[in-house]
């Protein structure tokens, strides 16, 4: 039998050194706090759907599809939710979004015998469907009744939740520049500076060559797909997770400030969402976050779309 030469048997225990260290196990699966299933209640066909989203962990990004903020159609739908690590492996995980209209009996219409099987359910003395709890308060009582009996003879119910509001503002300014977006009631407010006259064309003073004469002032309103997409990408980027201030700028160090605001409200609740980050722009000055950017990127999408050339953004 033939001996194995030293290097040979050296570069083998080198390389199993080697595997042991860098070893990354193949099994592989998502481990934190993802959303549990969802169940809300409606009148209308397709109801935009919110789901809270975990934070980013250990270098894992999160793809939700459909992403939250989708609209959903009365029924039970599957959430899949794919984790990617550093690595490239992948693992995936889904929940379901159910939508109740109150049709416990399958029907197609909301009537007394809806809100019997939600009476007779309380009682425990009758089947007790997924969407009993109509008014979503965690248990079934004689008010999840009474809800679908309002709905049947026209009053208003607990199914008529009321879609979220959205406020937005952004907006930068400079010695030559001045840009401000706002998002308030479905209506898109643009006002900006252009230098028709040529006032700053040979501007020095660290302020502005503008005044509030010089601005001007756009609006238009916004389609409810619009606003809706742009609520889900405020959840889908975990905007309202943020720092508050971003760029690195050193106390007392000069820089041009990029502030962007959003506002999440729905009817009578307490504000569901609020964040307020502001960019510290230099030239040195370390990148805008994700989240930052794509909301930003959005918001010039449509001034650009909604007023063409105007302010030349």
């Amino acid at each position: 039998m033939k001996k194995l030469s030293a290097l040979p048997m050296r570069l083998m225990r080198m390389a199993s050194i080697i595997a042991i260290l860098l070893h990354v196990p193949c099994a592989w699966s998502l481990s934190l706090a993802l959303p549990s299933d969802i169940t809300v209640s409606t009148t209308g066909i397709l109801t935009p759907v919110t789901y809270p989203l975990p934070a980013d962990s250990n270098d894992v990004r999160f793809i939700y599809d459909p992403p939250s903020g989708s609209e959903f159609p009365v029924g039970e739908s599957i959430v899949r939710v794919t984790g990617i690590d550093s690595f490239g492996r992948s693992s995936e995980y889904h929940f379901t979004v159910t939508v109740c209209n109150g049709d416990l009996n399958g029907d197609e219409v909301i009537s007394p015998a809806d809100a019997l099987i939600a009476f007779k359910c309380y009682l425990v003395s009758g089947p007790c469907p997924k969407c009993a709890d109509v008014n979503q308060d965690g248990h079934i009582t004689p008010a999840d009744a009474l809800c679908l009996f309002q709905s049947y003879v026209g009053q208003a119910s607990c199914l008529e939740i009321e879609e979220e509001q959205l406020s937005v503002t952004y907006g930068f300014t400079a010695e030559a520049t001045y840009v401000n977006i706002r998002i308030d009631q479905a209506k898109l407010v643009y006002t900006y500076f252009e230098d028709t006259d040529q006032k700053c064309r040979y501007w020095v003073a660290q302020s502005p060559c503008w005044t509030q004469q010089d601005l001007t002032t756009m609006e238009t309103p916004l389609s409810k797909d619009e606003v809706n997409g742009l609520i889900g990408l405020i959840y889908q980027t975990r905007f309202v997770d943020l720092e508050d201030t971003y760029g690195g700028a050193a106390p007392g160090q000069r820089y041009y400030p990029y502030t962007l605001s959003v506002r999440i409200t729905q009817g009578e609740q307490p504000v569901q969402r609020e964040k307020t980050v502001v960019y510290q722009s230099f030239p040195t000055s370390s990148p805008r976050p994700e989240a930052f950017q794509v909301i930003e990127s959005r918001l010039l999408e449509l001034v650009r779309q909604k007023f063409p050339m105007p302010g030349k953004l």
